[in-house]
């Protein structure tokens, strides 16, 4: 459907109508012999081959196609508009649960004109959710946390997760973010938010923060007005859930550090005043970066560096740094000495570079520390910082401290000398001593590699006949013809 979609939604010769027309007409049978799995798969079949279809027929497509799901969807919705305790039934909620899988199919196959589809189904879709919200925060209060693995709380939780889902994959599609803004996102952050900041850690779903990242990322600059809603509704609670420890609740992490990536991205004015009130946003940034998990680290490495270039261009580059400056700097220091970290490498010296930079060119314009002495000028400081921290590496002598602290004032410019004489330096501690250090040069390697591979593919297509020639396209007809 995918690759010939085309040839099913326009009439061929020898038909009497298009083949999609067919198949609409026989969705009731063919669906009627599959289980919920497989008609997951048929919408989404079908719905590939609606995308493609002339804008004039398409909507009435959506419509023909979506009959069914609607069909049981409104009667569900009927049924609980009399009495709303059906919605506690299995039978319901798995039904529930099946339209909306289904609808995500199909919205991720037809993308933005899915938003006729959408309209209909958004308003009952977040009164579910708010409906099974409190149930579930009753069955918590009731029975306790372990509540959320009983088989009715569970059935639950997959309906609010595939309406966040649903909703998700319109917004990564959507061709028309001012019409998003203004129809989903006001009602969304109600029903959404609210929940995830006072439902217990087992109950709250990972989904919500890859939707706000979503959100966030596709919408930029019009979700600054909603930064300190998301902020106070995920922040605090998650960081409660994920810093006990760096293993449970991976998905919480990894989602909650992108979201914080968009916000700083799409967001930065407000984002920027969101740190200068608390504290807690820096100090989540710097745990991602010293994070065990690759992924997480590095999304943290990348954060901030994005962060320190942004405060860099505003009005509060001084008062920043002289608040984080030689805080960040030991904790650069930190993971860039671990052996744990090696493969954070490369972003690790973009900041220390960034960090040694400001201060050499005298970006900032007040003293970094309260106990810098009067008419000490902030490199010195530096220097006398670094010295202090490094000097607790016992196989360094000073000397050698004072040589690596003035290489990278003088090499700070170009990025590749600053950080080979980085690299020099870690060979010289105890801890990186009889390591495998080969992860400190996985750039260059990589660079190496990309060279050797052009220059093998510029003498293959020298030589007529020895480069495959590209496969055939599926759309083409003489392939069908074939």
């Amino acid at each position: 459907a995918e690759y010939m979609g085309e040839k099913f939604v326009v009439q061929q010769l020898g038909e009497q109508q298009p083949f999609i027309d067919e198949l609409l007409l026989a969705q009731r049978t063919i669906i009627s012999q599959l289980e919920p799995q497989q008609k997951h798969v048929f919408y989404e079949a079908v719905s590939n081959m609606v995308a493609i279809a002339d804008p004039s027929v398409r909507e009435t497509l959506i419509h023909q196609l979506m009959e069914v799901p609607n069909a049981v969807w409104q009667e569900v919705i009927s049924n609980a508009q009399s009495s709303v305790d059906t919605l506690k039934d299995a039978p319901v909620m798995k039904e529930l649960a099946n339209v909306l899988k289904s609808n995500v199919r199909a919205c991720r196959a037809i993308g933005h004109p899915y938003v006729v589809q959408l309209i209909k189904l958004f308003p009952h879709m977040m009164e579910l959710y708010k409906w099974y919200s409190g149930l579930i925060t009753q069955e918590v209060t009731i029975n306790g946390p372990l509540a959320v693995k009983y088989s009715h709380v569970r059935n639950m939780r997959i309906i609010k997760k595939e309406s966040l889902r649903l909703v998700q994959e319109f917004i990564e599609r959507t061709e028309d973010a001012e019409f998003v803004t203004h129809t989903f996102i006001p009602p969304l952050l109600e029903a959404v938010l609210a929940d995830y900041q006072t439902s217990c850690a087992d109950a709250r779903d990972a989904q919500v923060l890859a939707l706000m990242g979503v959100i966030v990322a596709k919408l930029q600059g019009r979700m600054v007005g909603n930064v300190g809603k998301i902020l106070d509704a995920t922040l605090e609670v998650t960081l409660q859930m994920i810093t006990k420890n760096f293993e449970d609740c991976p998905d919480h992490r990894i989602n909650f550090f992108k979201l914080l990536k968009e916000l700083n991205t799409h967001c930065f004015p407000t984002f920027l005043a969101a740190v200068q009130q608390s504290k807690i946003i820096m100090d989540s940034i710097v745990w991602a970066f010293k994070h065990t998990e690759r992924n997480i680290a590095e999304t943290g490495l990348s954060i901030l560096l994005q962060f320190l270039q942004n405060v860099l261009q505003s009005e509060v580059a001084t008062p920043f740094y002289q608040a984080y400056f030689l805080s960040l700097m030991n904790d650069i220091f930190v993971v860039l000495t671990d052996t744990l970290h090696k493969t954070g490498f490369k972003l690790q010296c973009q900041i220390l570079q960034h960090l040694i930079s400001v201060v050499a060119t005298g970006r900032i314009t007040a003293p970094l520390s309260p106990q810098q002495a009067a008419g000490m000028d902030n490199v010195t400081c530096v220097k006398q910082y670094l010295l202090g921290l490094l000097g607790n590496f016992p196989n360094l002598q000073r000397r050698q401290i004072e040589i690596f602290i003035e290489g990278m004032l003088e090499l700070r410019a170009d990025l590749h000398t600053f950080k080979a004489h980085i690299r020099d330096f870690l060979v010289q501690l105890k801890e990186f001593t009889g390591e495998d250090n080969g992860e400190l040069y996985d750039e260059e390697r990589e660079s190496e590699l990309r060279r050797k591979k052009e220059d093998m593919n510029r003498r293959l297509e020298a030589v007529p006949g020895l480069v495959a020639p590209a496969p055939p396209n599926p759309k083409d007809d003489d392939f069908l013809m074939d």
